[in-house]
């Protein structure tokens, strides 16, 4: 029997039982008419910057009268944005995706003993 004992999968840890609780309530946050407003606010605004970045840096407006650098560096401020609200747009399908993992991980037999 205490063989049994040890080839039994260790319980979940806290961070594990954190991503499962955090996984359900990003699942129910998913599902609401609000999200969903929230996420296409989010592809409008990446499907913008997006466009802004596919345009050749000499025609974008310079209303700062900044140098090529300075220009250069307003593009990657957009890059960051971008990736930004992607990453703010997948955390819940990334956070859900985890904990099935996790799930998954746990119901699996031990293949090592």
């Amino acid at each position: 029997m205490a063989d049994d004992a040890q080839k039994a999968k260790a319980p979940f840890n806290i961070s594990e039982v954190q991503v499962l609780r955090v996984s359900r309530l990003m699942q129910d946050m998913s599902q609401t008419e609000g999200w969903k407003e929230y996420e296409k606010i989010l592809q409008a605004q990446i499907a913008d910057r997006l466009r802004i970045l596919a345009q050749p840096l000499h025609t974008l407006p310079n209303d700062l009268g900044l140098d090529f650098l300075g220009r250069a560096a307003q593009l990657e401020s957009v890059k960051g944005a971008i990736i930004a609200w992607e990453l703010a747009r997948t955390i819940p399908n990334a956070t859900m995706k985890h904990a099935a993992d996790i799930r998954r991980e746990h119901k699996e037999p031990d293949d090592a003993a």
